[in-house]
């Protein structure tokens, strides 16, 4: 037994690549199990490999979902929610008073749901982020607290919380307990990544340095982590920090036998950060640490990778500098820390916040998933021999993230903004941009996360088809974010893009807004595309008494597939390949109107829902238009 793990040790490295590849959400799990469990075994011919296969058994087993019951410890808080811990089981509770304090004893009255997916190319899904730390449930309600809360963390947020000065109370929250809240004044993304903990450890660390000869440090870095992981009831990025610190006293360990190690346990207690920034970053600083020369370079390369991954965007300067400036969240977190008992202005935070922001100015919107990546993983392979690889591969991914080569193609996307409408089209190379409505205000997140995802930092042409909020509800954050070259909100016959151009083919114009919305036709290539927006069943009739037959590619339904609009006439004449309907929940809109659907599938018109599939791209390659949902179905059109 000795002597595997001793083997085991020895390939650890290897061992936690291929855990991370097992762990990563992605279908055929248990067919990826095997192939990295034989993959080991070829590669090292290890008797380990039991090891590694009870490892692989750990992670793979299924999670149970168990509805927590109507009483249980607040664990975790955000802005709009809290995680309570109740029966064995962690559910998310959204409060509707004043929140409850971190460990105390809450009862809930509310009825538990399952929480649901909103599927989307780019978005952050809160729903899979959940059900990875296995949170199933939720539920809208006021909790009563029963016991107060007696940890330390508690205490000092009660004790935050009764401070009279409320700007204070929610900068505090913010800097302290990661509590992320639109009144913090804050602009840059100084406090966005998280890592203010690690942040402490930095900079305790680089000062203590100055005191205390190395062993002395390295017992006392140990306990303060061991403390910090403890007062913050072990979050994964302080359990890391701790088992790396106790591996480090293991001296018969080498770097490379300590990072695999370290990661195996991490991943194993935590499986569910393997996508998360917490995990993703620090690993690939200590992954390129491996490498013997040209770290920098190796760094800046992989840390773009992820920053285009995870925060679709890459901030070059932001990476050169980063250690230092997580070093600088360390600082403020003890800063905040003792303010909350001295009476110490927190000015220092502001003025921080608006150096930082200097940073922002020179980020390149833009994530790496896109078509394009297939030409840049080419271009990385043809190069792979060259002794300065890396340098050319840093220049690659420079030019294909500044000028949206990740994004080559001409397309139409369709964004998921639930119960509303917001349509994307992009000429090739990004050459014209145009966004035609913005769905509800409460949308603009997953808006703005498409367009920064695309590379988008300014619109050519931006349409609003008539008032109703579903459809203009950012409006005028668009135009302040965005800057768009035209905008149109009334009715022109023509408009011309700088590579698109589009027939407002609706001549309505009344107090209605449903009948004077504006319905637009352009085409993309050799695809037609009908856009209606919200035009009633007489507009319809209207343009088919001027235009005749359409006969249209693809047809985005009027009001979310409304029994107002798609009527028989209308569809007789545009008779679409595929028609597109933007809708919310069911239960609540009833859309596509039942009647709607039986006229499309008498017509043997196929459709496709955002509610049921997310974001819907058509890409246009040439003579080709395909279809691809975020639901992961793929069509050609």
């Amino acid at each position: 037994m000795k002597q595997v793990f001793s083997e085991f040790r020895n390939h650890a490295l290897l061992a936690s690549v291929l855990l991370m590849a097992v762990l990563f959400p992605m279908q055929y799990k248990l067919s990826i199990a095997v192939l990295a469990i034989a993959f080991y075994w070829l590669r090292t011919k290890s008797r380990s490999v039991v090891v590694f296969i009870m490892v692989l058994v750990l992670a793979l087993i299924p999670r149970r979902m168990k509805m927590p019951g109507r009483e249980g410890i607040v664990v975790s808080r955000s802005a709009r929610y809290v995680t309570v811990l109740s029966e064995g089981a962690e559910g998310i509770v959204y409060f509707q008073s004043e929140p409850p304090v971190l460990d105390s004893v809450v009862r809930l009255d509310g009825q538990w749901e399952e929480i649901t997916y909103s599927k989307g190319f780019f978005r952050f899904d809160f729903a899979k982020y959940c059900r990875r730390q296995n949170r199933h449930y939720s539920m809208s309600c006021v909790p009563v607290e029963v016991k107060p809360s007696h940890s330390l963390r508690g205490l000092l947020q009660k004790h935050i919380a009764g401070m009279e000065n409320a700007e204070k109370r929610v900068l505090l929250d913010r800097l302290i307990f990661g509590i992320r809240n639109e009144e913090v004044p804050l602009s840059s993304s100084l406090q966005d990544s998280g890592f203010s903990l690690a942040g402490v450890l930095m900079f305790l660390n680089w000062l203590l340095k100055y005191f205390l000869n190395k062993e002395d440090l390295e017992k006392v870095m140990l306990v303060i982590t061991g403390v910090m992981a403890l007062f913050f009831h072990f979050p994964y990025l302080l359990v890391q920090r701790l088992i790396f610190a106790l591996l480090k006293r293991n001296k018969e360990l080498t770097y490379r036998q300590r990072c695999g190690i370290g990661w195996i346990i991490g991943l194993v207690l935590y499986p569910h950060v393997i996508t998360s920034a917490s995990f993703l970053l620090p690993s690939v600083y200590r992954f390129t640490s491996l490498f013997g020369e040209r770290k920098k370079i190796i760094s800046a390369f992989w840390a773009g990778i992820m920053q285009s991954l995870l925060f679709h965007q890459w901030s070059p300067l932001m990476t050169s500098v980063y250690p230092f400036l997580v070093s600088v969240q360390g600082c403020l977190f003890l800063f905040a820390l003792l303010s909350c008992f001295v009476p110490l202005p927190l000015t220092a935070v502001s003025v921080l916040d608006r150096i930082v922001s200097l940073l922002d100015l020179f980020v390149f919107p833009g994530t790496i998933l896109g078509f394009g990546a297939v030409f840049f993983i080419l271009l990385c392979f043809l190069s792979r021999k060259n002794p300065r690889k890396y340098v050319i591969w840093l220049a690659w991914f420079a030019l294909f993230q500044c000028s949206g080569l990740f994004h080559p193609f001409a397309e139409l996307t369709f964004i998921n903004v639930g119960q509303g409408d917001a349509i994307l089209l992009r000429a090739p190379l990004g050459m014209d941009n145009v966004l035609i409505d913005t769905g509800k205000e409460s949308q603009y997140r997953n808006l703005k996360t498409m367009l920064d995802a695309k590379g988008i930092r300014h619109l050519d042409t931006f349409f609003v088809t008539h008032a109703d909020s579903d459809h203009s509800g950012n409006r005028d954050a668009v135009i302040k974010e965005y800057s768009p070259d035209q905008v149109i909100e009334e009715h022109q016959e023509r408009t011309d893009s700088r590579k698109l151009s589009f027939f407002d083919l609706n001549e309505i114009s009344s107090e209605d807004e449903n009948a004077s919305s504006l319905v637009l036709y352009t085409m993309i290539g050799d695809t037609k595309i009908l856009l209606t927006g919200d035009c009633d069943a007489a507009g319809e009739k209207q343009i088919v008494r001027k235009y005749g037959d359409l006969d249209v590619d693809v047809l985005k339904l009027s009001h979310h597939g409304s029994h107002t609009g798609s009527c028989e006439e209308f569809l007789n004449a545009a008779r679409p390949e595929v028609a597109v309907v933007s809708s919310g929940a069911y239960r609540i809109y009833h859309h596509p109107n039942p009647e709607v659907v039986q006229r499309l599938l008498a017509r043997h018109i196929p459709y496709v829902d955002t509610k049921e599939e997310g974001d819907i791209t058509f890409l246009f390659l040439g003579k080709f238009c395909i279809m691809i949902t975020s639901a992961g179905h793929i069509a050609m059109v």
